[in-house]
């Protein structure tokens, strides 16, 4: 398989969601100050493209959106620190990424089943992502790859449901406990 321009032998690439793109600014700053060399990646809710699409498409700008995402703490539909964080991703060789919603649990459960990671739908983002470049053949499989994961799965009560849907998840009683 040719790589072609997608993805360098060994590349580092981070993956980060923003909401407002404070995260993402940080990381792309921080990593500028070092001598590691990473391709930042913003990764963002389809349903709240302020940064990510534009990002990808060549644009120096971002754009204000009707936020449609379910994400909660994603529905940030306002650019905020957007434009600054297409100015740093860029020059380090990262790009945009949107992902579903429904990606986004998809990553969510996988950390939780696969990993024992408990993040909220937001933290699951930048997962999916990856995801999302990997099958999409933008990751080389030699590639170091970082995805920031934050936020508890308890600040998105709801989300708990959507983990345990298809899952027997029996309740114990305190009687029980030994």
């Amino acid at each position: 398989m040719s790589w072609g321009n997608k993805a360098t032998a060994k590349s580092t690439m981070c993956f980060a969601r923003p909401a407002g793109g404070g995260l993402t600014l940080a990381v792309a700053r921080g990593f500028a100050k070092t001598k590691c060399r990473f391709a930042v990646h913003c990764v963002q809710p389809e349903g709240n493209d302020t940064i990510a699409g534009a990002l990808r498409a060549g644009d120096a700008a971002g754009c204000d959106v009707v936020c449609t995402t379910a994400i909660s703490g994603l529905q940030v539909a306002s650019v905020i620190d957007g434009n600054e964080v297409i100015r740093q991703c860029r020059p380090t060789g990262g790009t945009g990424h949107l992902v579903t919603d429904e990606e986004t649990w998809a990553a969510q459960k996988r950390l939780a089943r696969e990993e024992g990671i408990f993040s909220e739908p937001a933290g699951a983002v930048a997962l999916a992502g990856a995801l999302n470049a990997a099958a999409d053949g933008e990751i080389n499989p030699d590639s170091k790859i970082i995805c920031l994961v934050t936020g508890s799965g308890f600040k998105d009560s709801s989300s708990v449901d959507k983990l345990n849907v298809d899952a027997d998840c029996p309740l114990i009683g305190v009687d029980e406990i030994a």
